[in-house]
C-alpha cells in the first residue's frame, strides 16, 4: 500500500513538473485600420507559458470593427515564442512572419475573414508583467483587403528599472568626486531598452552647468557568456533640457548634435555605463562620463 501511495505521489509530481502556466490578461484593445482607430474595448487574451521557457500567445474571436459593422476575423495564435527578461519582472517577446487566421469559435458566427484570407503577414511585439500585458501588432492586408491594420493591446507605460550607481565626470582628464545617480532604463516590446540620465550637470569645484537630459531610445541587447546584458550607442544626439524646475537655463538643447559613444552592462541590480561626449566643436572639451 505504501508503495502504491508512492507511485501515485511520483507520477502526480511529474505531471505537475511537466504542467504549463496559463494566464489571461484583459486590456484595451484599439484596431487602427489606415490610421483611423476605433474605441477602446475590452478584450482577454492568453498566455501559455511552455515548460521549454517559450510562451504561447492566444487572441481569439478577433474582429474588425467600423461604426456598426463588424467583421469576424478569426483567431490569432502564435506559438513557442522565445521569451526574454532584463529588467525586474517584465518579460519580452516578438514574433514577425506570416500566419494562417483561424476561424473562431464562437458560434454565432456564420463566417469568419481570417481562413479566406491564407497565409497573412503579422508583425508582432510585447511585454508582460505577472498583471499587465501590452502588445502592438501589425498584420499587412494590402494584397488582400488593401488595409495595413494595427492592433493594440494595453498601454506602453510599464514602470522603468531604477539604478543607483557612483558618478564620475572627466573633462580634459580632470576628474570629478563620485556622486550616487539614478538612471532609469526601461524595457520595451521587442527587446530593446531606453536608457535615461536626467537632469545631467557638469560640475567643477563651486561650480555647476546643468546639461540636461541624455535619452537614448530602443537600444539592442545582448548576453555575454556570464548572462550579463550589454549594450551600446554611437551616434549624435540632441541632449534635450531638464525637469528641474529650479533650473534656468540648461546648456544641452544649445548645443545642436552632439556625438556621443556609449557602452554599458547590466544585471538585475547593477549597472556599469561609460559616455564619451565629443564637445570639442563647441566647448572645447572631451567629457567622459562614468556610472
Amino acid at each position: 500500500m505504501k508503495k502504491t501511495l508512492l507511485l501515485i505521489l511520483s507520477a502526480f509530481c511529474s505531471l505537475l513538473a511537466g504542467a504549463q502556466a496559463m494566464k489571461t490578461y484583459t486590456e484595451d484593445l484599439v484596431v487602427s485600420i489606415n490610421g483611423e482607430s476605433t474605441a477602446p474595448q475590452k478584450t482577454t487574451v492568453t498566455v501559455v507559458e511552455n515548460t521549454d521557457g517559450t510562451i504561447d500567445f492566444r487572441l481569439e474571436n478577433f474582429s474588425l470593427v467600423s461604426g456598426e459593422a463588424t467583421m469576424p476575423v478569426g483567431n490569432i495564435v502564435l506559438t513557442g515564442l522565445p521569451v526574454d527578461s532584463l529588467t525586474g519582472d517584465c518579460k519580452t517577446f516578438a514574433f514577425n512572419d506570416s500566419i494562417v487566421i483561424a476561424e473562431g469559435s464562437d458560434s454565432t458566427v456564420e463566417m469568419w475573414l481570417g481562413p479566406m484570407l491564407g497565409d497573412v503577414p503579422l508583425v508582432m511585439r510585447g511585454k508582460m508583467t505577472d498583471s499587465r500585458l501590452y502588445v502592438s501588432i501589425d498584420i499587412d492586408m494590402m494584397a488582400t483587403l488593401g488595409q495595413i491594420i494595427k492592433v493594440t493591446l494595453g498601454t506602453n507605460d510599464f514602470p522603468a528599472s531604477a539604478y543607483t550607481e557612483n558618478l564620475v565626470v572627466t573633462i580634459n582628464d580632470e576628474s570629478t568626486e563620485p556622486a550616487p545617480t539614478t538612471v532609469q532604463v526601461v524595457q520595451n516590446a521587442g527587446g530593446t531598452i531606453d536608457f535615461r540620465l536626467e537632469n545631467f550637470s557638469l560640475v567643477s569645484g563651486e561650480a555647476t552647468m546643468p546639461v540636461g537630459n541624455i535619452v537614448l531610445s530602443d537600444l539592442p541587447v545582448a548576453w555575454d557568456k556570464d548572462g550579463i546584458r550589454e549594450f551600446a550607442f554611437n551616434d549624435s544626439i540632441v541632449i534635450t533640457e531638464g525637469s528641474d524646475s529650479t533650473v534656468e537655463m540648461w546648456l544641452g538643447p544649445m548645443l545642436g548634435s552632439v556625438p556621443l559613444a556609449m557602452k554599458g552592462r547590466m544585471t538585475e541590480d547593477k549597472l556599469y555605463v561609460t559616455i564619451d561626449i565629443d564637445m570639442m566643436a563647441t566647448l572645447g572639451q572631451i567629457i567622459k562620463v562614468t556610472l
